[in-house]
């Protein structure tokens, strides 16, 4: 997954912003405006992000002196059930991870 943020004087911008999407068919996501950084934000899945589109978007903010910004987001994968010995270190694994009292 990836996030890009675009910031910086985008007020008058914002309908170009919105054209700027990958030029796939299956792409459905749409920018938003994010109210506590100020800046468009767009989520899209790794795939999307091609050097034609990561080229596109870098000349658009270095034409109208707005900051870029290609966040990866990573992501953790927990372990089956069937990957622990015992249902019992399975559910001890899992209460550690997230921070949880058990008895």
């Amino acid at each position: 997954m990836i996030n890009i943020f675009i910031g910086g004087n985008t007020y008058m911008l914002r309908e170009e912003i919105k054209a700027l999407i990958p030029p796939s068919e299956t792409f459905t996501n749409k920018w938003r405006w994010v109210k506590n950084t100020k800046s468009w934000q767009l989520k899209m899945e790794d795939t999307f992000l091609t050097d034609d589109f990561k080229t596109l978007l870098e000349e658009f903010a270095k034409q109208h002196d707005l900051s870029l910004q290609i966040n990866e987001v990573i992501t953790f994968t927990p372990k089956s059930i069937n990957d622990y010995d015992s249902e019992a270190e399975y559910w001890e694994a899992f209460h550690k991870r997230n921070g949880r009292r058990y008895f």
